[in-house]
């Protein structure tokens, strides 16, 4: 019985997910690679969900195992429905079918195949290593008992969050997530609040792999989804409670897509179409787990209309209107909470800007301690291994090769994400903690994907060429 509910648990966000993709991308979905559509739809289903508690919550349905899945399948039920009359009505035009790069007999085969086989080894060694990670143990981190666990097992006895909770101002995801996973087994069980985290790591893999091999060779991608799983940050969250990693996945995987989008523009439309409404989806979910997924999201949304702007001549009528249809998929998930409570976060975040004067201030020395901080954070942590050497390296040679103006699109954003950090550090509270490595790490560790990301095409020098 406990089994079954477990598998209950984690199918009912992969149930909804894949209806959602099916409807969302109508016929483009089946385009996906399985593995890939799978991974989509668990990680995007488990974020819903949540959004579907909340929703629940506000709407004075106690939050039950049967209130949630019945919901949940209700859901389902109508996105087939709907996916299934636009089937038989002719909407679903034909769509370009998805295709992967080539991969260059550059390397003998048997070194190919020996360097695949003990990628696949080290990856299927990690991911197996945070399965036991995440459920050999109870909660035990003080952050997490005092907070997230104490929210969570909050919503579990009252069937909401609309109590006194240490819940406060937080955004709720990552409390949803962990009242779901001890909602859907039935009792409150410590070692199964990070119950998706394990599976959420194997689909963020799935989900790199694959979107890479767009446009590189399977042993590029490989060494790539090889060095993502070996992060030791990465591992260490995804095997806890914490939310960093909840962070870490959607703003990646949503800003990955949205990549995508724009570097497809100009070759496939169905597809850069398809993967804007995935992007705009999973950017709306990182907003609903920390504080910092509102600017995330700011960020990521003003450099993708300034490529719009920039690049108009790309632009279709279909293009337009699939943006305005994901914008309103994306404002459709993050209202609700904005409304809600979220709208407190825009007051102090405008009273903390507010009271600083930049100019004056910049050219202090805190300055220099703040840009030792993040000189040591990211080039002398044994938490990234050389990940951020590999970026700058990768970032000299797509400097060198002229690479188009859409490689710039992901540069851009991490250089952003290293202006906002600076601000926070510089001109906050944060101050006092620039020399503690653990709440820079924490942060860096949010965007850190997308910096290797970014390398794949310098690591492509040394599988391909």
């Amino acid at each position: 019985m406990p089994l079954i509910r477990i598998l209950l648990t984690l199918g009912l966000p992969l149930l909804l997910g894949w209806a959602v993709l099916t409807v969302v991308l109508r016929g483009q979905f089946k385009t996906f690679p399985f593995a890939e559509r799978v991974a989509l739809a668990f990680g995007l289903g488990w974020g819903l969900n949540t959004v579907l508690m909340f929703d629940l919550a506000l709407l004075s349905i106690p939050l039950t195992f049967n209130n949630i899945a019945l919901t949940a399948i209700g859901l389902a039920l109508g996105c087939s429905l709907i996916s299934l009359y636009l089937k038989r009505s002719g909407q679903q035009r034909p769509v370009q079918v998805l295709t992967l790069a080539s991969s260059p007999e550059t390397l003998p085969t048997w070194l190919a195949r020996s360097l695949s086989a003990i990628f696949l080894l080290v990856i299927s060694l990690k991911t197996l290593f945070v399965f036991w990670s995440a459920f050999i143990k109870p909660v035990f981190d003080p952050d997490i008992i005092k907070c997230y666990a104490l929210g969570a097992k909050t919503i579990f006895l009252n069937h909401t969050f609309l109590v006194t909770s240490p819940i406060g101002q937080k955004p709720l995801l990552p409390f949803l997530s962990q009242a779901w996973s001890v909602i859907g087994t039935g009792s409150f069980d410590d070692s199964l609040l990070a119950l998706a985290h394990p599976f959420l790591f194997g689909a963020f893999l799935v989900i790199f792999y694959f979107t890479l091999r767009r446009y590189h060779a399977k042993l590029t991608a490989l060494l790539a989804a090889t060095l993502l799983a070996t992060i030791p940050f990465l591992v260490f969250q995804a095997g806890t409670a914490y939310t960093d990693f909840l962070q870490a996945f959607y703003y990646s995987t949503a800003t990955i897509y949205l990549y995508l989008f724009v570097r497809g523009q100009s070759e496939s439309k169905d597809e850069a179409r398809a993967d804007l409404l995935i992007g705009l989806l999973l950017l709306g979910l990182t907003v609903l787990v920390k504080k910092s997924g509102l600017y995330y999201a700011a960020i990521d949304l003003t450099v993708l209309f300034g490529w719009c702007a920039l690049n108009r001549k790309l632009f279709s009528w279909a293009d337009l209107k699939t943006l305005l249809i994901g914008l309103l998929y994306f404002g459709l998930i993050v209202a609700p909470w904005l409304v809600y409570h979220q709208l407190a976060t825009f007051h102090e975040y405008y009273g903390e800007a507010a009271s600083v004067s930049f100019g004056s201030q910049l050219f202090r020395p805190e300055s220099g301690t703040v840009l030792l901080g993040f000189f040591r954070g990211v080039f002398f942590e044994d938490n990234w291994h050389l990940l951020y050497l590999l970026f700058l390296a990768g970032l000299l040679w797509q400097a060198r090769a002229n690479k188009t103006r859409e490689r710039r699109f992901l540069p851009l954003i991490l250089a952003l994400q290293f202006g906002a950090l600076f601000i926070l550090f510089r001109f906050t509270d944060l101050y006092q903690f620039i020399l503690n490595e653990t709440l820079l790490n924490r942060l860096l560790f949010h965007f850190t994907p997308l910096a290797l990301y970014c390398s794949a095409a310098f690591l492509a020098i040394l599988t391909e060429e």
